[in-house]
């Protein structure tokens, strides 16, 4: 399959009277996100004695989409054409793509694409040198992982900065993220020192844990955790409304005596939560 990028097909299944219905719904060009429930209802609401089966609408809807947006194939086949538009126009965009081939067909398979848009490059001379990533996985016929890296500007603004396509988060993957961010920024943070704020993600510890080195044997980037996730973490833990509460508090602390004041209250409120299950038990 030469200069074509080869996706596992999930199935079809026969055309009847509701797979043509669905394929005509309006519903589905103002809104392509409807959900398989939904449009039964919507259908359920105009024939009453129609027996519909899942299945049979999430495929109608499958095609429809196709109508409207074309399949999910063509429009990977045209992300090569785009990338290389890109490079063609010389916009100063970077991206990268990376595949594999398979050892018995020989078909390439799309593994991980990257990119980043010139004018976020050179927006980022002007944001603080922090970068935030973060992942979240995409709910399409190919079940992949959408990388972001995002910054915030002078205005307290988010930029965004770069983006990925994965088949999942895992070391390897947010390593090639992130090799392609600092070649994509490179001559923007050649003489500043990075912040990366993320989850405790192990790939990402790994990842940075051993970051290249200046000739002089600094680490130019360090590594922060997000504040949503290690709060989210510690409700987890605690179960407790007011602990999470006053641990962002103490996240979001700028001064070192109101930083302590939290700390302070957090154990005070631990040991009362701890009181209360002990009566509780009893």
């Amino acid at each position: 399959m030469e200069n074509k990028w080869w996706f596992e097909d999930v199935g079809d299944a026969k055309e009847g009277p509701e797979g043509r219905f669905i394929s005509s719904v309006p519903l589905l060009q103002e809104n392509h996100t409807a959900t398989i429930f939904h449009l039964r209802d919507f259908i359920t609401a105009k024939y009453y004695d129609h027996k519909l089966f899942y299945y049979k609408i999430w495929d109608a809807k499958q095609k429809a989409i196709a109508k409207i947006f074309r399949d999910w194939e063509e429009s990977y086949q045209r992300l090569r054409k785009l990338l290389l538009a890109y490079l063609d126009q010389k916009t100063g965009t970077r991206y990268w793509y990376h595949t594999i081939r398979r050892d018995v067909s020989g078909d390439t398979i799309l593994h991980y694409v990257f990119w980043a848009f010139a004018l976020c490059i050179e927006g980022f001379k002007h944001c603080k040198p922090v970068i935030s990533i973060d992942g979240t996985h995409l709910y399409g016929k190919y079940r992949e992982v959408l990388l972001i890296a995002m910054a915030i500007d002078a205005n307290n603004k988010v930029l965004p900065l770069a983006f990925a396509v994965v088949d999942k988060e895992s070391g390897p993957s947010w390593g090639w993220f992130l090799r392609c961010l600092r070649n994509s920024l490179e001559y923007v943070i050649a003489d500043k020192d990075i912040c990366i704020i993320s989850d405790r993600h192990k790939g990402i510890q790994n990842i940075i844990a051993n970051w290249h080195r200046d000739d002089d044997g600094r680490v130019r980037v360090f590594h922060r955790y997000c504040l949503r996730h290690v709060a989210s973490n510690f409700n987890t833990h605690f179960q407790d409304a007011t602990l999470k509460s006053l641990a962002l508090k103490a996240g979001y602390a700028t001064q070192e005596a109101k930083f302590e004041l939290y700390m302070q209250a957090i154990k005070e409120a631990e040991i009362e939560a701890l009181r209360k299950k002990l009566r509780t038990r009893r």
